[in-house]
């Protein structure tokens, strides 16, 4: 029987973007994660929103143009949680988030529980070029595991440097069908533990992938 292995959304996404950097940056730790001034920011941001909609705390002045987006949280009736860990066993049993036999996690920058229905925002201080709702729906199907009484997900990518608000819903009727795609997702990124294969996947972003001793590396000041 294939082992399985902890997971989450961005941890399959990389593995679909390339099984060789996925192998080189998250399981051998080759490199060393390091901030940019992007992700610093993007952590500040973060921050700021958490503890102005948990504890009330006024937003530093360089925030305060993202007021009215904490302020839409806050007027959404319910319990909100600020940046929830959620965890599930194999067998989709909630579970601590690093306990031992966890199968997938995630965090919801937000989360807000009225009933049978939950609100779950992610802040998003990139671009809002190319909305990825995968993340939604994982949150979502997460959601209905933690929390049996919800039924109804309502989801929101935030890009608030762009105050584009990107949406989508999810029932509770429809989980075991979405949760079948991200069971092959998986799949897959089991199967290359077990066969240690990892191919790689060529793209216009490989100058930006710090293995420089890929056979596809392309430097981007040779571009």
């Amino acid at each position: 029987m294939t082992q399985r292995h902890s997971w989450s959304y961005s941890a399959v996404k990389d593995f679909k973007g390339c099984a060789r950097r996925y192998h080189v940056t998250k399981v051998l730790k080759l490199y060393p994660y390091k901030d940019t001034d992007a992700t610093l920011f993007g952590k500040e941001v973060h921050k700021a929103l958490e503890e102005y909609v948990r504890d009330g705390k006024e937003l530093p002045a360089n925030m305060r143009k993202f007021k009215a987006v904490g302020d839409v949280i806050l007027s959404i009736p319910g319990q909100k949680l600020c940046e929830h860990e959620m965890a599930l066993t194999a067998d989709r049993k909630p579970t601590g988030f690093k306990a031992k036999d966890v199968w997938v996690r995630g965090i919801a920058d937000v989360l807000v529980i009225d009933g049978d229905k939950a609100f779950c925002t992610d802040w998003k201080t990139g671009g809002a070029k190319y909305p990825d709702k995968d993340q939604l729906e994982l949150m979502a199907l997460m959601v209905f595991e933690h929390f049996p009484e919800v039924n109804i997900v309502k989801g929101a990518l935030a890009f608030v440097m762009h105050d584009v608000l990107v949406k989508a819903v999810y029932s509770r009727e429809n989980a075991e069908k979405l949760w079948a795609k991200w069971n092959a997702g998986a799949d897959l990124l089991d199967k290359a533990f077990e066969v240690d294969r990892w191919n790689p996947n060529p793209t216009p972003l490989c100058g930006w992938c710090p293995h420089e001793s890929c056979e596809h590396w392309v430097g981007r000041r040779r571009r």
